[in-house]
């Protein structure tokens, strides 16, 4: 692995990191949740992806019921779309995963 990989790596990492460390304030919290066993929430995260650099976070969509239909089914079809144009390969019969080529 050339420098400037392992220098992109260890970015990533760090700001991995950064964010978990700013976010453990919430650990508490949801385990506590957990333990009552307080009402679910769910929302969906919207990522763009170009093939290269890092993902583009565009919303955090948590207002409609339609997300757990869009979570779930919506995205099944397009792992089904990207396996038939060969973009992902079918994973093992006892996976839960699709594998990029």
């Amino acid at each position: 692995m050339d420098s400037a990989a392992v220098g992109r790596t260890r970015r990533r990492q760090r700001r991995f990191v950064a964010a978990a460390e700013d976010s453990a304030f919430a650990f508490e919290a949801i385990r506590q949740s957990w333990e009552r066993r307080d009402p679910s929430l769910y929302g969906r995260f919207d990522f763009a992806y170009g093939g290269e650099g890092d993902a583009k976070l565009l919303e955090y969509n948590a207002d409609t019921p339609t997300s757990l239909f869009e979570s779930a089914v919506v995205q099944w079809f397009w792992v089904e779309q990207m396996i038939e144009r060969g973009q992902l390969r079918k994973a093992p019969i006892n996976s839960t995963r699709c594998m990029s080529d």
